[in-house]
């Protein structure tokens, strides 16, 4: 009966992390976007600027990219990092392996979170 318990209560665990980062991919996007979109009219007149100055569209481009990856990035990674070691310490605490399970997790919204900042980045410069 107590090996049923654990398993119970990590797939409980599991399935509230899953809906936990769904919360945060879902309110990690909509933040960055209304970032950039708050931000575009600044953007727009810095890179045309550096179009007067002499940069081309395609060195622009990868400026912009960076930028946008930074903004975007950065708070997921920083997820990705604390989920790991809550995960791996949660895992020695029920003494059940719950990282293997959580790393596929982990993929799937990273891969996700990078397809949603494909699609975005490409909006975003379609309107510069």
């Amino acid at each position: 009966m107590p090996f049923l318990e654990v398993k119970q209560s990590g797939a409980l665990t599991l399935f509230i992390g899953g809906f936990i980062s769904v919360l945060f991919f879902l309110s990690s996007c909509s933040m960055t976007y209304f970032k950039w979109f708050t931000d575009i009219e600044q953007d727009r007149s810095q890179f045309h600027s550096l179009l007067r100055i002499g940069m081309t569209g395609k060195e622009i481009n990868r400026v912009a990219i960076w930028q946008m990856g930074i903004v975007f990035f950065i708070p997921i990674l920083t997820g990705v990092l604390h989920s790991v070691f809550a995960l791996y310490s949660l895992s020695h605490m029920l003494a059940i392996n719950l990282l293997q399970t959580s790393l596929v997790v982990i993929g799937i919204y990273c891969t996700a979170a990078f397809l949603y900042f494909l699609l975005a980045q490409r909006e975003y410069m379609k309107h510069i």
